[in-house]
């Protein structure tokens, strides 16, 4: 079961999405991010936070399950049609948080 986001659908945003998640997220301790100005390459841009929580401003987390759940609600999205959906939860998920950004 794929638990987070990656770097692909975190390219799908536009800009105004982009802005919009990275002002939403509270970094926590454990959080994985991409920092939208550095050159990925494959596990090499994947940051572990440690202790503050500080946030960047040009980051984007990983979103896990949990972290998508909480920004469907805080935006009152009925998220039934998103539970019963056929495919991975992750996937379903990142579609209504794009459509929500």
């Amino acid at each position: 079961m794929k638990r987070r986001i990656t770097v692909k659908q975190l390219q799908e945003l536009t800009p105004e999405q982009q802005v919009k998640l990275n002002r939403w997220w509270s970094p926590e301790n454990g959080d994985y991010y991409y920092c939208i100005n550095w050159d990925f390459k494959p596990y090499k841009g994947l940051v572990y936070l440690k202790g503050t929580g500080e946030k960047k401003h040009d980051a984007l987390p990983f979103l896990n399950i949990g972290q998508m759940i909480e920004l469907l609600q805080d935006n009152n999205v009925d998220m039934y049609a998103i539970f019963n959906s056929d495919g991975e939860l992750a996937d379903g998920l990142w579609q209504a948080v794009k459509a929500v950004l």
